[in-house]
């Protein structure tokens, strides 16, 4: 044993504490998996991943994968841990390709008292990443991402130095998700791991990447002062068999997905959701008896009868559907139907006829005002060939002309799209949305924005669920709030619930949200005025000495302004092009962000 670990242990805690005196990390890394060791050493992730927590001594640096832990500890901690050895993330059949960790039954730990004491990150190479830094919290210094955009939770994204190449996991629960990705060279500061043989580091904050959080505008306004429209697309639901020809077409367990739903649909807190991928009408009655439990009648809802039925068929029961859920204190229905039946959406699998565009038109309630909405939820046609392409160009194009056809009907568009609005998924092709797209006096695709930040809203690694409003909405729409909700609350939510996540925004049908609704006391930020803006931006701040930075959606600055006294400051920004924009005002350290639109 290291004597100088052996000294480290000795301050720490008398050995006759514990059944095992502690071993090296290094030591314990070795071991089979399943034995149980005891180690100790100072904490370098406390909560910051939500779990496992992680520690290091002088020899290496490990994982501690137990909710008790995790809640019990903070960054700088010195710690004693003992239990069994397991491997995260390895690939089957190959030992030493995943993450050694402490996991399991029978964890027991001691957080010693006294000092807490910050690890100072090992100054490394990307080329240096090896098995011996696995847990380890490191930095490495002139490192560029290869991606431009926004983070987006739970997802890899490419790191290199020049001379090597690294992934950055973002896990779910950090600041990190929505931030700018940084451009240019920077330090990054993450913790080492392994996952199917390939190295990983895991920053556990902006600061780590030097970012900034990224500030939804309008957080402090309550939900039920706006009103809130979402679109979700909950993979097979209720399908947990095998479906025509997809042997595995979903989550296995239809009940955890209802309740997994409920639970998603509950975070969103929404007043309307579209919804895709219906399969069984019971699965949805219960949805929304989970969702009513305890308050009867909160919720109500209903099943587009989206195909023809064919003799014998229960229509009920066949075919992926489209939905809509609804709020009964803030929606009055008014009517249904399709908006045309001039497309060609094949349902899923060769069932059915199409999956036409369903209407919902309604009276939107809330503080006082009232709204006429019709609502049209789509599932389009979905896969990459041209002939799926051309068909969804079809139909986009026949659905605006029914559309067009309404103009004084204040829409909302929400769906699967199968397709992105910026570029075509399919080979970089024009979208078949161009036509909304390029009709700016009377569409607008809100989502489009998370496009041009690469996000995406499927496991796939695609932006293709998105809404969409008519000019009647224009300025209902609350700019800048609409976003791809992060279920990090949901367990294994990909293998459970769905493989898209669910985008929603919000409206503020009573203008509640004045420019200083979102102003805490000792804000930076005042008010951030027009949005959208032309021609000028003008950002109120409280503090003298202020810089107030531009920045577009690659996280490149644009403008920069020094705010010489308390009050307003003009942003120029005519010559940008259209689209979202972040706003940081910066002054002793702190900073505060808000989304503004140009165009």
């Amino acid at each position: 044993m290291r004597r100088s670990f052996l000294l480290l242990a000795a301050l720490l805690v008398p050995f006759a504490a514990f059944a095992q005196a502690p071993v090296p990390i290094a030591d314990a890394k070795a071991l089979a998996n399943g034995t149980t060791v005891t180690v100790a050493g100072r904490v370098t992730v406390a909560n910051e991943f939500g779990g496992p927590s992680y520690f290091q001594d002088d020899t290496g640096g490990m994982p501690v994968f137990f909710n008790a832990f995790t809640a019990a500890v903070a960054e700088g901690d010195s710690v004693v841990v003992t239990g069994p050895l397991s491997e995260f993330g390895a690939t089957t059949g190959q030992p030493g390709t995943g993450l050694k960790q402490i996991s399991g039954a029978g964890i027991t730990f001691t957080v010693v008292p006294g000092a807490r004491r910050i690890v100072a990150p090992r100054v490394v190479r990307l080329a240096d990443l090896d098995e011996a830094l696995e847990g380890q919290l490191v930095t490495v210094d002139g490192v560029r991402f290869t991606a431009a955009g926004s983070f987006q939770a739970n997802t890899s994204y490419d790191l290199t130095d020049g001379a090597a190449t690294a992934q950055v996991f973002i896990d779910n629960t950090t600041d990190l998700v929505n931030a700018a990705i940084p451009v240019g060279a920077f330090r990054i500061v993450a913790t080492v791991g392994q996952f199917r043989g390939t190295r990983q580091l895991q920053p556990r904050r902006v600061a780590d990447v030097g970012a900034q959080p990224f500030v939804y505008p309008g957080e402090s306004v309550p939900r039920a002062r706006t009103f809130e429209i979402a679109t979700w697309n909950i993979q097979f639901f209720g399908q947990g068999t095998p479906f025509g020809t997809d042997p595995d077409p979903g989550p296995n367990d239809d009940t955890l997905q209802v309740r997994n739903a409920a639970k998603v649909l509950r975070a969103l807190d929404a007043d309307l959701y579209g919804l895709q991928e219906i399969v069984s009408a019971n699965a949805f009655r219960m949805l929304l008896d989970t969702l009513n439990a305890g308050r009867p009648g909160a919720f109500r809802g209903f099943i587009a009868p989206i195909r023809a039925v064919r003799s014998g068929e229960n229509p009920n029961e066949v075919g992926q559907k489209t939905a809509f859920v609804y709020r009964a204190a803030t929606v009055d229905s008014v009517s249904t139907g399709f908006v045309t039946t001039a497309v060609r959406w094949a349902a899923c699998c060769g069932e059915g006829s199409g999956r036409y565009p369903y209407g919902f038109t309604f009276d939107a309630r809330v503080e006082g005002a009232t709204r006429r909405i019709t609502a049209v939820v789509i599932h389009a046609k979905a896969s990459s060939s041209l002939e799926d392409y051309n068909q969804r160009v079809a139909d986009a194009a026949a659905l605006k002309a029914a559309m067009d056809a309404r103009p004084t009907e204040a829409f909302v568009l929400v769906g699967d799209y199968n397709d992105d609005v910026d570029v075509s998924t399919v080979g970089g092709r024009r979208s078949p949305y161009a036509d909304f797209v390029d009709d700016a006096a009377n569409y607008r695709v809100i989502s489009k924005t998370l496009s041009e930040r690469r996000f995406s809203s499927t496991g796939g690694g695609e932006m293709i669920d998105h809404l969409m409003i008519s000019s009647e909405l224009f300025a209902d729409y609350f700019e800048g709030t609409v976003r791809i909700e992060n279920p990090n609350y949901i367990p294994s939510y990909a293998a459970t619930t769905s493989d898209h996540f669910p985008v929603w925004a919000r409206f503020d049908l009573a203008r509640v949200t004045a420019n200083e609704a979102d102003v805490v006391p000792g804000a930076l930020v005042l008010a951030v005025y027009p949005n959208p803006a032309r021609g000028r931006l003008t950002v109120r701040t409280a503090v003298a000495g202020a810089v107030v930075e531009l920045f577009d959606v690659l996280g490149r600055s644009v403008a920069r302004v020094a705010a010489e006294a308390p009050g307003e400051v003009a942003v120029p920004v005519a010559g940008l092009g259209a689209g979202a924009y972040v706003v940081r005002v910066t002054s002793g350290g702190r900073s505060e962000a808000r989304v503004v639109v140009v165009g």
